[in-house]
């Protein structure tokens, strides 16, 4: 009898100490937009419609102040699948954020979109899209599409492991915006110059 007591105990202090464990370090999300039903676009202006390769991934951040964001796992890759497009696969399992980010804490997220064969990472995209130089996947006259959008969210209680309870509620449908490459300015520079000595010689 006093064997089953002491098990009994021992069960719940092991119980006890997990649970604890899981309340220090509960933020979780479920990286998952079909969920919401808030698939992503193409640029309008490009032709729209719902992302539908392969080569675009999604890439989910975090901020505490709404305005620094850290990576949090790793990229999913859009369907190819005409009934799933707009829609990432993969990835749909609860994401566990690090030990400082506790439960019921609000966070700004943000789903960052790209093209995974032009730009190795989110920030080599938007590099891109603010200086549109040729590289070493895009030439001069080259187009891209790249996108993200923001938004609020809560982590879910400790003792809430519901996917119900931690998935991208305020994720709302968001277009991609086309980009296109530029000559660089050297190569600009020696059109002009070709263009100007040109307008010279017929004027003489």
């Amino acid at each position: 009898m006093n064997k089953s007591i002491a098990l009994a105990v021992a069960i719940a202090t092991v119980s006890t100490a997990a649970f604890a464990q899981v309340g220090t370090n509960a933020g979780f999300v479920l990286f998952n937009n079909s969920k919401v039903a808030a698939p992503v676009t193409f640029d309008p202006l490009a032709g729209g419609g719902s992302i539908n390769s392969a080569n675009y991934v999604a890439q989910l951040f975090y901020s505490t102040d709404g305005t620094s964001f850290s990576a949090l796992g790793s990229t999913a890759a859009f369907s190819s699948l005409p009934a799933k497009a707009g829609f990432w696969g993969g990835n749909t399992k609860n994401l566990q954020f690090p030990d400082a980010i506790h439960d019921n804490q609000p966070l700004t997220l943000k789903v960052a979109v790209w093209d995974s064969t032009k730009f190795a990472s989110w920030d080599a995209a938007v590099a891109e899209s603010t200086s549109l130089q040729p590289t070493a996947t895009l030439n001069a006259g080259d187009k891209f599409q790249i996108g993200s959008s923001t938004f609020a969210y809560t982590t879910p209680a400790f003792d809430n492991l519901s996917p119900d309870a931690a998935y991208l509620k305020n994720l709302k449908t968001f277009s991609l915006t086309q980009y296109t490459v530029t000559p660089e300015p050297s190569v600009v520079a020696l059109g002009a110059l070709g263009l100007g000595a040109l307008l010279w010689r017929r004027r003489k």
